[in-house]
């Protein structure tokens, strides 16, 4: 299929074979079929420019919705999160409990933080030749700056 710049779907002729276009050219069996697979790949293609066109719609009515000042003395133009709701939280040391409130477990022990963890047989032997490499080059710019 090829789509133009304007959304126009078409089959692409010239992606066939020599002997795929000739059976095209003459069977108006698969010129039908090519059209009629040309029609649902539009129809497909239309639905979706209407899907990201409708979320765009409602970004663009809520950032309206937001910009809209709700304080005309204070001096501010268009006023965007000028007062921002209020933190359900009284505190600031209780906002961080809230928001620390779920420990992240991961579900591979060898994973996490760097220096919370002893590494496991699998991290080690995946480190080794990393390591190896690593002792290497160090040894050789030793080398190279003692000579």
């Amino acid at each position: 299929m090829r789509v133009s710049e304007r959304g126009v779907v078409a089959f692409d002729t010239a992606q066939l074979e020599p002997g795929e276009y000739q059976a095209y050219v003459h069977d108006p069996s698969y010129q039908e079929s090519a059209r009629k697979a040309a029609a649902e790949w539009a129809a497909q293609l239309a639905v979706a420019v209407q899907v990201v066109n409708d979320a765009d719609e409602g970004c663009k009515l809520t950032l309206a919705a937001l910009m809209q000042d709700s304080n005309l003395p204070d001096g501010t133009i268009n006023g965007f999160n000028r007062g921002p709701a209020p933190s359900p939280y009284p505190s600031l040391e209780q906002g961080a409990k809230a928001q620390h409130m779920y420990e992240w477990r991961s579900p591979d022990p060898g994973s996490g933080a760097f220096n919370t963890e002893e590494p496991t047989a699998e991290d080690l032997w995946f480190l080794a030749p990393h390591r190896g490499r690593r002792r290497l080059r160090e040894s050789r710019r030793r080398q190279r700056t003692t000579s």
